[in-house]
């Protein structure tokens, strides 16, 4: 009986040894080919950005404890915003994007710029937003986006 459970140890140990192998393989992605063809800019934009907090004189500067907001970039220059406000319902909106500059821009065929990247960074980054700057000059309008 003793071999019997020293066998047995012994073989769940060798399937043990074989399966993690096979379990520890390289999980790396294959790097997008789309990035290369955009700008050095453009490629620290590729990824998901979420609004943490607002910078500069007026309402609403401070910290976004009021719902989550995020925009993510894809290296084919599409993405998605969404925004899931405490006060209202979650949405989520298909964009497209391109900078200018240093201005985003959320369409392909012109538009006027949303926003001017202040600061790049690889995990934050600095958006003056034109749209509330233009409607309100009351409000604070830097936003400060982190990589998620």
């Amino acid at each position: 009986m003793q071999i019997f459970y020293a066998t047995s140890r012994g073989i769940i140990a060798a399937l043990f040894l074989i399966f993690s192998t096979f379990n520890c393989s390289d999980t790396s992605t294959e790097p997008d080919p789309n990035l290369s063809e955009l700008s050095e800019k453009e490629q620290k934009m590729a990824g998901t950005w979420k609004h943490v907090r607002t910078e500069g004189e007026g309402l609403g500067a401070g910290p976004v404890d009021f719902g989550t907001f995020t925009w993510t970039f894809n290296a084919d220059r599409t993405g998605e915003y969404y925004q899931n406000p405490d006060s209202d319902t979650e949405r989520r909106r298909d964009i497209t994007w391109r900078l200018d500059g240093d201005d985003l821009i959320f369409s392909k065929e012109g538009g006027d710029p949303t926003y001017r990247v202040e600061e790049y960074g690889e995990n934050e980054m600095r958006w003056y937003n034109y749209t509330l700057a233009e409607t309100n000059d009351s409000y604070a309008n830097i936003y400060v986006v982190e990589r998620q």
